[in-house]
């Protein structure tokens, strides 16, 4: 029963009520607890209490951006588990977002939150992106880089576990310069939130040359035949002339040769006879 004070000297009259526990009792939706960062792609707990009915429509929003709402459990508190998406339409940011968590009817915000990107990756704000070799935006499609964006990167390479970092500009740079085909999967996000496709950026790539043991090959028959010590490009192409037609004699002009050479030698592919030359 609440305590009434009746003196009319102290308070001008009237009634007045000093410990009704419903005039001081908290109002309204509250935060108690929110993490303390986001990582894209991975979970998150929110716990919120005193709704004014149990949650049964619950978002978490910062802007047009939205975590995915997996389950509400417990009884005041309620325990709200998300997940963050892997396309979660922000920038990665230290300072970070606050969130609006919605209850039906009520709302709450939390504090700034950060954002960051998952285990093994990094990121650089652009300014004045170039996507020419040496950067990892090369041959990047799915948007195109600008001052602001972001480009989001891994920082080892696979298969070799070389550091990775990259510059305002996008200029990547290696711990060890890679003597072999190293990978690297990269993307942009813009300053909108607008998040690229993931796509790979191979570093030190080797190409490949075919065998040349049939060079070698017709190279030996040309010295042999000629007796040779030395061969040039008319020489060597005369002499395997020679060893396919079983030509006694034969010469090769500029044209003759250049024919020659586009149908591969007589059967020889063009691809293995670049290596005659």
């Amino acid at each position: 029963m609440p305590r009434v004070l009746d003196d009319p000297s102290l308070y001008g009259g009237g009634l007045y009520i000093l410990d009704d526990p419903t005039l001081f009792a908290a109002s309204g939706l509250a935060l108690d607890n929110a993490p303390a960062s986001l990582v894209r792609g991975s979970a998150a707990v929110f716990i919120v209490s005193n709704p004014s009915v149990p949650p049964t429509v619950v978002t978490v929003t910062s802007g047009s951006a939205s975590l995915t709402v997996d389950s509400v459990t417990g009884s005041d508190p309620y325990t709200i588990n998300c997940t963050v998406p892997s396309t979660v339409a922000l920038q990665h940011s230290v300072t970070g977002y606050a969130w609006t968590i919605t209850v039906d009817a009520e709302f709450v915000d939390t504090s700034l939150i950060p954002l960051n990107e998952p285990a093994g990756w990094d990121y650089t704000d652009l300014v004045s992106p170039v996507t020419t070799p040496g950067s990892i935006l090369e041959g990047y499609t799915a948007l195109t880089p600008v001052t602001e964006d972001q480009v989001v990167f891994e920082n080892v390479t696979s298969p070799g576990g070389i550091s990775v970092t990259v510059d305002a500009d996008g200029t990547i740079n290696f711990g060890v310069e890679p003597e072999g085909a190293e990978t690297v999967n990269r993307y942009v996000i813009k300053a909108d939130g607008t998040v690229g496709a993931t796509e790979p950026y191979v570093a030190g790539e080797i190409p490949v040359i075919p065998a040349v043991q049939s060079n070698e090959g017709q190279i030996a028959f040309f010295r042999s035949q000629t007796g040779s010590s030395s061969y040039n490009f008319n020489d060597l192409a005369l002499a395997y002339y020679k060893q396919v037609t079983g030509a006694n004699s034969a010469s090769f002009n500029d044209a003759q040769r250049g024919a020659q050479k586009a149908v591969g030698f007589v059967g020889l592919s063009p691809a293995d006879w670049r290596n005659f030359i």
